[in-house]
């Protein structure tokens, strides 16, 4: 039954293990460069494997991980979009695309975006940044590209063209873009963003010696083959600046963190909690 339930975590642990590593690798980054951020339920009882699983050496778990999400939802700043389609391009073959494109019909959009921004949002602080959808004529997807701020001439509409053919050859490679099909220009856009004040959580100071647990229980895990008896350590039992050497179970509120054989952790100033991954478990 052991060898059964640590084959079943193991598959899950891989699975994530291999989604860090595809979604890393695909966007060009090897995951081994990174720290991984666990939180949630589950995320820190799984965490201590997958990432040796995927290579990563330091695990990082904040104090707020069990209701991580929330914590983010009520501090986060103010964001919303507002946006207007707006249809237009230059032939093939053009020259400039301020002789096709209206610089007056785009500020007018761009203006007529922000008021309800305002409108909307409000407050201190609100700050608004403006973005145009573009694409090749006869392409699918379009990319958003910055406009500056203000009444626009004949200059920034052939600047914009000028910035997207960059943007695009950054993404696709270089001279993959099509300028001699034509440009358009398919949709407006106004981010707007009002900042919130973050609280300040309390730092204590810290005392760096090993931490006592409050407790033992016999925990299986697969890379010692039997159950092993391992610390198990209660919230009340970690202080700032501690240190665990594993196997070692923390049971938190909302959630259970787990450090593996040959692994170790830190709790910093903030409650935080730092997983340092021995290679040999990698």
């Amino acid at each position: 039954v052991l060898e059964a339930a640590a084959g079943v975590r193991k598959v899950a642990d891989n699975q994530m293990a291999d989604l860090l590593r595809k979604v890393t690798l695909r966007a060009g980054y090897d995951p081994r460069d990174f720290v991984l951020f666990a939180y949630g339920g589950a995320g820190p009882t799984h965490a201590h494997r997958y990432a040796a699983e995927a290579g990563i050496g330091t695990v990082f778990v904040p104090a707020t991980a069990a209701v991580h999400s929330a914590y983010g939802a009520v501090t986060s700043d103010r964001h919303r979009s507002f946006t207007v389609a707006h249809h237009a391009h230059t032939p093939r073959g053009f020259a400039l695309a301020s002789e096709h494109v209206s610089a007056q019909d785009m500020t007018r959009a761009f203006e007529g975006l922000e008021r309800r921004c305002r409108e909307a949002m409000g407050g201190e602080g609100l700050s608004m940044r403006r973005y145009t959808g573009m694409r090749f004529r006869q392409q699918v997807h379009e990319l958003p590209i910055e406009v500056p701020d203000g009444a626009l001439g004949d200059a920034a509409i052939d600047q914009l063209v000028d910035d997207f053919t960059e943007r695009y050859e950054e993404i696709y490679g270089r001279d993959t873009a099509l300028r001699v099909a034509g440009v358009e220009f398919t949709v407006l856009r106004v981010d707007g963003h009002v900042p919130v004040r973050k609280p300040s959580p309390a730092v204590h100071p810290e005392r760096h010696e090993p931490l006592q647990p409050s407790g033992e229980r016999d925990v299986y895990f697969d890379e010692l083959g039997e159950l092993t008896g391992t610390a198990v350590f209660r919230a009340d039992d970690l202080a700032a600046g501690g240190s665990i050497a594993g196997p070692a179970v923390l049971d938190l509120p909302g959630t259970t963190l787990v450090v593996g054989p040959r692994q170790s952790c830190h709790v910093d100033g903030h409650g935080h909690v730092t997983i340092d991954i021995d290679e040999e478990t990698a």
